[in-house]
């Protein structure tokens, strides 16, 4: 598995340990450069789901510490975030050239990242070299059971209680006063020849708001 984060290998860990995924001989390992090369290629050659850096990956792939062949298969974390020229990209690549069997796949959450410019879907399904895409929304029946499940888990394990604070007086002028300066702000950039923009301060609000923006002006850039 590649493209983690460290709390992403721990929830892993985590969720493999509580429901005894696979069974007793499931293995998932988190390799670091804290291992020597001839630890790591010990650890690949016993077999096993792991956790590493591309960087890594790419090295023990060239020293030829780990066979081409004997990897099942890679999967990407946040495939939005592949970039042609990362080495990522690269390992993808020679390890398709050396082993046409493997299975490679990507996923991501974040499906509004898939619009256009260098995550457009299709981009990111050439770096995958894959052919097919499939949707999860959250009412698929599946997904829907998976998460009522989860949603137990934590029911059982945490007490949480919501609490909304009202903003103070301050904190309401700060907030109209930004809200005006971004309406100003789009505005102006409206009056541009060159781009069309069907942004607005309401849209601001959500997380994709700057890769809109990124879309939006990057063929000018």
């Amino acid at each position: 598995a590649l493209n983690l984060s460290n709390n992403d290998i721990e929830f892993i860990k985590m969720r493999l340990s509580t429901t005894h995924c696979g069974g007793e001989h499931a293995q998932f390992f988190h390799v670091t450069h804290d291992k020597s090369s001839q630890q790591r290629q010990n650890l690949y050659l016993s077999g096993g789901c792991m956790a590493i850096t591309s960087r890594i990956l790419v090295t023990d792939l060239l020293a030829n510490v780990i066979p081409f062949q004997s990897i099942t298969g890679i999967l990407v974390h946040n495939a939005h975030q592949l970039i042609k020229s990362s080495n990522l990209c690269f390992v993808l690549e020679i390890f398709r050239r050396h082993n046409r069997r493997g299975f490679i796949k990507g996923f991501s959450e974040s499906a509004e990242k898939f619009n256009g410019g260098y995550a457009s879907l299709r981009e990111i399904m050439k770096l995958l070299f894959v052919s097919k895409v499939s949707v999860w929304p959250r009412f698929r029946a599946s997904v829907e059971e998976s998460l009522k499940l989860r949603d137990a888990e934590i029911e059982n394990k945490v007490d949480a209680n919501e609490l909304h604070v009202p903003l103070t007086p301050a904190m309401r002028t700060i907030q109209e006063c930004v809200m005006e300066i971004m309406d100003g702000c789009l505005n102006e950039l409206k009056k541009t020849s060159f781009v069309q923009l069907n942004i607005t301060v309401e849209s601001g609000l959500f997380n994709d708001f700057e890769h809109s923006m990124y879309i939006a002006f990057k063929p000018h850039w």
